[in-house]
């Protein structure tokens, strides 16, 4: 694992190497981290040109907004996505436009950097069921985990039993013990969302990976823990006024779920305040828009049925 910062928090993303006769990046992180994603290589001993495959979760910036730049950094390696956002590593206009849309230019420069067009020849998609082989019998299968992100994926290694989730299960802070949903707009799906932890229990795991940020051993209470709180957040969001959904959706995790975990006496333990007033802020203002637009469209395709 090579610690990266995100979002303006240090160490937030987890990009991983996986290693076998050939190796593997799983997610590049943004332009401005990939220089740290080098140095970690450096300082794990392996070549640049060593590496084989940079696996992307999804295409969402934060995960494979450098992946353009780190690619004419490491010349051997094929980039893989999901076939469903593969074409945007090789032209990603649309994605800069909808980010800069929501996030102003200068936000996303300071955020995520230049995003760097992928030569095409060079990027390769996945489906459900493809495995990349990274010989010795480490042979790494793609899992489609829609819900988060519509061409999300995550990844299993049989050989170690490990899950590689990516964003499929939100954000896990080991240091104030927070799991936290990912629910961004304007794609988060909670039915699928749960689906695919339930698809992900079905794996043979020993140990799960975050993206965002460590790991856990502790494979099946994480994703029943998880499941519950995509259910209990939906239901917290709709239970109330929309204007009021933030705010209640925020207090509802500080006052239940921080409680439960001890959160708070954690932060203030270890000196990390202000991460927890930045998850509570995410919580109210990025998260519980993106449930309420899932109802909204959910809704608005019952009515069409109709």
């Amino acid at each position: 694992m090579i610690g990266l910062p995100c979002l303006g928090i240090k160490n937030l993303l987890s990009p991983y190497v996986l290693t076998g006769e050939k190796i593997a990046i799983f997610e590049a992180g943004t332009t401005n981290t990939a220089p740290l994603l080098l140095e970690g290589l450096d300082r794990l001993g392996i070549r640049r040109e060593d590496i084989d495959y940079l696996i992307v979760s999804h295409i969402h910036l934060d995960h494979a907004g450098g992946a353009g730049f780190l690619a004419g950094e490491l010349p051997s390696a094929k980039v893989l996505a999901h076939e469903a956002g593969a074409r945007h590593l090789i032209d990603p206009s649309r994605l800069i436009a909808s980010t800069k849309k929501v996030f102003g230019e200068k936000k996303v420069m300071d955020l995520y950097g230049e995003i760097i067009p992928i030569p095409a020849e060079r990027v390769i998609p996945l489906k459900d069921g493809d495995l990349v082989d990274l010989g010795g019998g480490r042979r790494l299968e793609a899992i489609y985990t829609p819900g988060h992100a519509p061409h999300h994926l995550c990844l299993y290694d049989p050989l170690t039993k490990g899950i590689f989730s990516g964003e499929a299960l939100g954000v896990w802070v080991e240091d104030i013990g927070v799991f936290s949903p990912s629910t961004p707009m304007p794609d988060f799906n909670l039915d699928q969302s749960v689906a695919s932890v339930l698809r992900l229990l079905e794996c043979d795991a020993g140990v799960v990976y975050f993206s965002h940020y460590g790991w856990t051993e502790d494979v099946q209470n994480t994703l029943y823990k998880i499941i519950g709180q995509l259910l209990c957040w939906g239901q917290v969001v709709r239970s109330g006024s929309e204007e009021d959904a933030g705010r209640r959706l925020a207090r509802y995790v500080r006052e239940k779920e921080w409680e439960q975990w001890d959160t708070v006496r954690l932060a203030q333990e270890r000196d990390c305040g202000e991460l927890l007033e930045w998850m509570a802020w995410r919580t109210g203002a990025v998260l519980a828009p993106g449930i309420l637009n899932f109802y909204r469209q959910k809704q608005y395709g019952r009515e069409g049925e109709k």
